[in-house]
């Protein structure tokens, strides 16, 4: 059941990526070298995407560790204290 979720995650971020050049500024997120509870794979890519705005393109540099107990911690929580957002797929 997990890993299901860990794949619709990462299938939401793939199709929130828009194509460079469609204008915006573009967001590089790098996994976290020491994750933290405040700072980890999970939490870097819910902060891209929660400063990302109208146009912006979000790219993902290295592969992101979901199983890490941080991590893991803060997927658990996911977005419930988050108010929900939109994204243009294109």
């Amino acid at each position: 059941m997990r890993l299901r979720a860990l794949a619709a995650l990462v299938l939401f971020v793939c199709l929130s990526v828009r194509p460079t050049g469609a204008g915006g500024a573009t967001i590089t997120v790098t996994p976290a070298v020491v994750p933290t509870a405040s700072d980890n794979d999970f939490t870097r890519i819910q902060n891209a995407l929660d400063g990302a705005g109208s146009g912006d393109t979000i790219v993902l540099l290295g592969t992101f560790n979901f199983t890490e107990a941080n991590a893991a911690a803060s997927w658990a929580l996911g977005n419930a204290a988050r108010p929900r957002r939109s994204v243009s797929i294109h």
